[in-house]
């Protein structure tokens, strides 16, 4: 079986990083506009700027990191699925857990859905805060490992068949 590496949809994160950089500006000149007045509306202007102020140079810097990175954020080769796309990031998914993969809508956005079949062993090797952060996406959508289709630059139902017929291979084994 070949290796199949997919990469990160860099159209997506220059728009993050061109948001980022408007709602910085915006802030910034929200928080110079109003350094000087004292009025209670002011003041929470001011906060409020401050606010959106950090969160674009949270985006800003998720962007940059983002586009910075060469390497797959999806390996699909023998030992399993490399994830580093999905919401929670596992990692290594050894075919063991992997039952197959379908695209599905999740928070009305088409998405990759990677079915786990053991999902309580699956839990135990992942770190605590992604546990519970893949119990939640469980509950939600029957699945713990989403990869939204802006997050990767390949067509998801292609990856979900491939998938699905590599998972079908490793069970009849």
């Amino acid at each position: 079986m070949e290796t199949i590496r997919v990469y990160r949809n860099k159209n997506y994160f220059t728009r993050i990083l061109f948001y980022a950089l408007l709602l910085l500006t915006v802030s910034v000149y929200g928080y110079i506009a109003r350094y000087n007045r004292h009025s209670g509306w002011d003041a929470f202007m001011l906060v409020l700027s401050v606010l959106f102020g950090l969160i674009a140079m949270m985006q800003l810097r998720r962007a940059v990191l983002a586009l910075m990175d060469k390497n797959p954020v999806l390996v699909v080769d023998q030992e399993g699925i490399l994830d580093n796309a999905s919401y929670i990031q596992a990692g290594l998914i050894p075919w063991r857990y992997i039952a197959g993969a379908k695209v599905d809508q999740f928070k009305g956005s088409p998405c990759l859905h990677i079915l786990i079949k053991d999902a309580e062993s699956f839990f135990e090797e992942l770190p605590r805060m992604k546990k519970g952060l893949g119990a939640r996406y469980m509950e939600l959508s029957g699945t713990p490992v989403i990869i939204h289709k802006n997050i990767v630059r390949a067509d998801l139902s292609e990856l979900a068949v491939l998938i699905d017929k590599i998972a079908q291979e490793k069970k009849e084994w």
